[in-house]
């Protein structure tokens, strides 16, 4: 949960789990980190999209902001989407982030469109294959005109 400042102010086991699990520095999985600066200073076209939603929500020009990002260890591909939302609680608002797992997503999206490449391929070299049964149809001299 983050203030509308975008400094976390608290967090779940899970997230300080998976901090701890890959080395996360920050003590506490990170409260009291701006998350919105974090977000800034990486200089992928991916951060910087996400910071921009991240602050357009922050500033409640946005109800909801939803992207996927890359988080890949040393051994293993990792893909997460994280939601970004308002919510009010005893009069003041808060962000809440989410991030969820979509790895197995993603790599069945990267199957589907392999195998979609393939079968393009497949169905052009048919195509292009020479074959004396198939007729191709010359124009027509006479053009049809609408009555």
């Amino acid at each position: 949960m983050l203030d509308l400042t975008g400094v976390i102010l608290a967090v779940n086991q899970a997230w300080v789990n998976f901090g701890r699990d890959n080395g996360l520095r920050t003590p506490l999985g990170a409260v009291g980190v701006n998350c919105l600066e974090v977000c800034r200073q990486d200089r992928s076209s991916r951060a910087r999209k996400i910071a921009s939603g991240l602050a357009q929500v922050l500033a409640g020009g946005r109800s909801l902001f939803v992207s996927d990002y890359p988080c890949h260890s040393p051994n293993q591909e990792r893909w997460f989407e994280m939601r970004a939302f308002r919510v009010q609680a005893d009069g003041t608002t808060y962000v809440v982030v989410m991030h969820h797992p979509i790895t197995a997503l993603k790599k069945t999206e990267r199957r589907l469109r392999k195998a979609n490449r393939g079968l393009k391929a497949a169905a052009l070299a048919r195509m292009l294959r020479p074959n004396p049964k198939r007729r191709f149809c010359r124009r027509s001299a006479t053009r049809y005109a609408p009555p």
